[in-house]
Order: structure tokens, then C-alpha cells, then sequence
């Protein structure tokens, strides 16, 4: 959770690699708006879509305490 949101952009390489690893699914829980020089907000659901790897669900998360708005949680399965 978290995490991929700081991955900066000339390391966006990674997100290829998860989807060709991924056995079948991959689950983000990522601020996809806030903006700082430590954040690099994108919608996952894009970025994957063109990896073979299709968004099954998706909530924004919102209602859980600690998270804002910004935060969405979503669930990608591999296709085969």
C-alpha cells in the first residue's frame, strides 16, 4: 500500500515487470492525485490496462480512516 506511488517516472520500467511476473493478480492501494517531489501520482488502472492486465474491482477509499480521497484501491487480474 503505498508504495508504487513513489516510484519515480524514469522507473516506471517496474510496472511492465510486475505484470509480466504476476501469476494472476495484482492489487494497488495508491494516492493517485497528491503531488510532491516524492509522490508521482497515475492511474494504475491505465498503466496496467496496457499490460495485459485487466482492472476486476476498484474503490476509492475515502471512507477508511487515514486515507483521503486521493487514495484508490484496485484489483487487476492477468489475462491469460
Amino acid at each position: 500500500m503505498a508504495v508504487l506511488q513513489h516510484i519515480h517516472r524514469d522507473s516506471e520500467w517496474i510496472f511492465r515487470e510486475m505484470a509480466r511476473i504476476t501469476k494472476q493478480y495484482i492489487i494497488t492501494i495508491e494516492d493517485e492525485h497528491g503531488l510532491t517531489w516524492r509522490h508521482f501520482p497515475r492511474n494504475y488502472k491505465t498503466i496496467f490496462g496496457k499490460l495485459n492486465v485487466v482492472q476486476v474491482e476498484q474503490m476509492n477509499c475515502k471512507h477508511i480512516k487515514g486515507l483521503s480521497k486521493n487514495f484508490m484501491a484496485r484489483v487487476f487480474k492477468k489475462r491469460t
